[in-house]
């Protein structure tokens, strides 16, 4: 039986989501530990790089990674929640943090499992065929991102909280933006446009400020929730952790690019209208 969407909610549905319990702790350990272990073999290589190659950003790069997984962690152990109370029935009301992991989810456990797999399998078995197979992982990449992105908006439109429509809204545009970013790769890639770099460098600071913008929206309903005690329950507000360590690990990773972006659209602006 299919959870509810939030109109369902209004209308009265009664039932609510399970208490926070000592499985579901176990679960969430097991899950972010997996994560971890994912990426401590890139964490030791980082370590034993000198400073210079990082321009004295080394820790930036090593805390963006691990925020990252860390909220990969969270979102696979949401998707594993929510899937099971899902089969279990019977139907409850999705908050908006359920509908977070619930279209970030997928896009984070592909890209774990793909950071994982796509080096062996492009060494072993695409090396002379490696542009064939970027395009094809590239076409993979936005397909998901686009039914992603799907999801969003049926969250969005499925929510009646004005603040958090707004929420879902911003992440599935940052999806489209992503979707865009990555059909333009695989088109390069297969021989059939023109480079994208320079729109390329727009997508995906575009992407970034969106990613940004997307925490303090959410800080700013959770703040609206707490403030008309609306109730949500705790994969709700596990769930914005997750996004909100999304956003950590951006600005630890692409901070600089950002600010540069930022600076490089002033100074155009600043030239055409002196």
């Amino acid at each position: 039986m299919p959870p509810p969407s939030s109109q369902q909610i209004d209308a009265g549905s009664h039932q609510r989501f399970p208490r926070l319990s000592v499985s579901h702790l176990l679960l969430l350990t097991l899950t972010v530990g997996f994560s971890l272990a994912c990426i401590a073999p890139q964490i030791h290589d980082t370590l034993r790089m000198p400073d210079e190659v990082f321009r004295g950003r080394k820790w930036h790069s090593i805390a963006g990674t691990v925020a990252e997984y860390l909220s990969i962690g969270i979102k696979l152990f949401g998707l594993i929640v929510l899937t099971r109370q899902w089969l279990r029935g019977p139907s409850w009301p999705l908050a908006p943090g359920h509908w977070f992991l619930l279209v970030a989810g997928p896009i984070a456990l592909f890209n774990m499992a793909d950071d994982l797999a796509t080096p062996l399998v492009r060494e072993h078995w695409f090396s002379n065929h490696w542009k064939a197979f970027d395009a094809a992982n590239h076409i993979i990449d936005a397909s998901l991102l686009l039914a992603s992105a799907l999801v969003g908006v049926r969250a969005a439109l499925a929510t009646t909280d004005r603040r958090w429509q707004i929420c879902l809204g911003i992440l599935a545009v940052l999806l489209f933006d992503l979707t865009l970013l990555h059909a333009g790769k695989a088109i390069e890639l297969s021989g059939h446009g023109r480079s994208l770099s320079f729109y390329t460098r727009h997508i995906i600071a575009t992407w970034g400020n969106l990613h940004v913008g997307l925490a303090p929206a959410i800080l700013l309903a959770a703040s609206l929730d707490i403030a008309t005690k609306t109730r949500r329950d705790w994969l709700h507000y596990l769930g914005l952790v997750a996004m909100f360590l999304d956003t950590v690990s951006i600005v630890l990773s692409f901070g600089p690019f950002l600010a540069k972006w930022w600076g490089d659209l002033y100074s155009h602006i600043s030239s055409w209208m002196s």
